[in-house]
C-alpha cells in the first residue's frame, strides 16, 4: 500500500527545516514512531505522507495547514474540551477581551 503523498518541496522542506530544527533524523522518528530513513527521505524530498501531518499535528500540534501551504499558525491550540475548567474560563476571557466583548 503506497501512501499519498502532497509534494511541495521548497516550502514544504523550509517548514519540515523549522519544525525539526537541528535534531537528527534518528531522533526524529523516535519521536513519532518511523523510521530514520523515512524522515531522511521527507527532509531531503519536501515529499510527506498523510501519516507524517497527522503525527505532526496530533503529537507537536503542528498545523497541517501551515506545514503543507505555509499558510496560518504553525501550532493549533490545543482543543478546548479537554482543557482544565480553570484554564478553559480563562480561554473564554481572553477570547472575549480579544473581541471587545469581555466588560
Amino acid at each position: 500500500m503506497s501512501a499519498e503523498l502532497i509534494d511541495d518541496r521548497d516550502g514544504i522542506v523550509l517548514r519540515l527545516d523549522e519544525v525539526f530544527g537541528s535534531h537528527s533524523n534518528a531522533t526524529i522518528a523516535r519521536l513519532l514512531d518511523l523510521k530514520p530513513e523515512t524522515v531522511r527521505r521527507y527532509r531531503a524530498q519536501g515529499k510527506v505522507s498523510v501519516r507524517l501531518v497527522q503525527r505532526l499535528a496530533s503529537r507537536w500540534r503542528i498545523s497541517p495547514l501551515w506545514l503543507l501551504t505555509g499558510e496560518g499558525p504553525k501550532l493549533v491550540e490545543p482543543p478546548l474540551a479537554r482543557a482544565p475548567t480553570g484554564t478553559l474560563m480563562v480561554e473564554i476571557g481572553r477570547r472575549l477581551d480579544e473581541a471587545g466583548t469581555g466588560q
